[in-house]
C-alpha cells in the first residue's frame, strides 16, 4: 500500500459497523443498506431520491461508501501480494527442505569423524565419579562442550548432581530445569540462555559464571556465590536469593 492508500484507510473511522445488506427491491421503493436492521441509507421511490424521500447516510458511512472504488482496488492488490508471498513461502519452504536434506547427509557423513565416549561427572569434594554419561563428540571437542554434553545428559536421566565438578562448562542453553545441582562447581561455566527454572543451585559455586539471559523462575540459589557473575537479563522472579554471595 501507499502512503495515500494508508492515510485513505486511517481517515475512514465512526462509520456503522457491518455487515452491511442491500435491502432488495420492493414494487416502487428502491430498497436500501441496512446493518442489521439499522438503515445505513435508503433510496426512495423509483421517482423520488433521497433527499426529497429516503434516508441520506451520515458523514462516515458516506465517507465510506465514497471510498469504495479505493478500498477494492487496495484489497485487489492485498489479494496478489498475498499470493506472491504465499507461492514465495512455498519456493522458501522446498529450499529449506532440500536443505534439512543436505543437512542430515552431513551430520551421517561426520559420523566417520565423531565417536560415541563415555565422559565421567566428578564429585567436587572428593574426585569420586557421581555419573557417566555416553556422549556423542568431535574428536577434538574442548574439554568445556564435552562436559556440557555430559551433564546434559546425566539432568535429562534425572542425576543427583549435587557436588559436581562443573567448572567452565559450556550449558549456553542447556534444559537444566529442576536439575539438583546444590553445592556444585559450577565456576566460569556458560549459562548464557539456560533453562534453569526450578532448578536447586543452592549453595552452588557461580563466581564468574555465565548467567546472561538465563531463566531462573524459581530456582534456590539460597547461599550461592555469584561473585562476578553475569547476570543480566536472567529472569530470576520467584528465585530465592536469601543468602547468596553477589
Amino acid at each position: 500500500m501507499t502512503d495515500d492508500d494508508t492515510k485513505l484507510l486511517a481517515s475512514l473511522t465512526g462509520f456503522t459497523p457491518g455487515t452491511w445488506e442491500l435491502d432488495p427491491v420492493k414494487g416502487d421503493w428502491m430498497g436500501g443498506f441496512y446493518s442489521g436492521e439499522t438503515p445505513v441509507c435508503t433510496f426512495g421511490d423509483a421517482q423520488d431520491y433521497y433527499p426529497t424521500e429516503g434516508e441520506p447516510p451520515n458523514y462516515a458511512n458516506a465517507q465510506l461508501i465514497a471510498a469504495a472504488p479505493d478500498l477494492h482496488r487496495i484489497a485487489t492488490e492485498l489479494a496478489a501480494e498475498n499470493k506472491r508471498l504465499r507461492v514465495e513461502n512455498s519456493g522458501l519452504s522446498q529450499m529449506l527442505a532440500g536443505q534439512r536434506i543436505d543437512l542430515a547427509q552431513a551430520r551421517a557423513e561426520l559420523g566417520d569423524t565423531t565417536m560415541k565416549n563415555a565422559h565421567n561427572i566428578t564429585d567436587r569434594f572428593t574426585g569420586s565419579v557421581i555419573f557417566t554419561a555416553e556422549i556423542q563428540v568431535a574428536d577434538d571437542a574442548p574439554m568445556a562442550l564435552r562436559l556440557g554434553a555430559a551433564t546434559a545428559v546425566a539432568v535429562a536421566a534425572k542425576a543427583d548432581l549435587s557436588g559436581a565438578d562443573l567448572r567452565h562448562a559450556d550449558l549456553s542453553g542447556a534444559d537444566l530445569s529442576e536439575a539438583d545441582l546444590s553445592e556444585a562447581d559450577l565456576s566460569g561455566a556458560d549459562l548464557s540462555e539456560a533453562y534453569l527454572n526450578y532448578a536447586d543451585l543452592s549453595g552452588a559455586d557461580l563466581r564468574g559464571a555465565d548467567l546472561s539471559g538465563a531463566d531462573l523462575r524459581g530456582a534456590d540459589l539460597s547461599g550461592a556465590d555469584l561473585s562476578s557473575a553475569n547476570l543480566r537479563g536472567a529472569d530470576l522472579s520467584g528465585a530465592d536469593l536469601s543468602g547468596a554471595k553477589s
